[in-house]
């Protein structure tokens, strides 16, 4: 298979968004690799700004960067499965901080 794909850096804009950065490589190319080069170095960042991540973007070494050199925030959705909730509440129960809600039935 051959062609290209594009790593775009996207800002939000009201109730839609706006590409702010592109960049293109290969399709045998992995997307955080692709943008490896773009995050850090992009002028469309500033600080106290938040990057929401898609899941393939996991870098432990790219977050650090971001949020220590870069100070912007960066974000990872939670899976619709809502394990990440789930997790939350066990760990919250077995410290003792876990505080129901009026309306919770568990």
């Amino acid at each position: 298979m051959r062609g290209y794909k594009f790593g775009v850096l996207r800002a939000v804009l009201d109730d839609s968004g706006i590409a702010e950065e592109i960049i293109f490589g290969t399709l045998k190319t992995h997307d955080m690799e692709q943008c490896r080069e773009m995050l850090p170095g992009t002028s469309c960042s500033h600080e106290n700004d938040i990057l929401i991540n898609d899941r393939g973007f996991l870098s432990r070494e790219m977050t650090n960067y971001l949020k220590t050199v870069c100070k912007v925030d960066t974000y990872l959705p939670a899976k619709e499965n809502m394990i990440l909730y789930q997790d939350a509440v066990k760990l919250a129960v077995t410290n003792g901080k876990w505080q129901k809600h009026p309306n919770q039935i568990f």
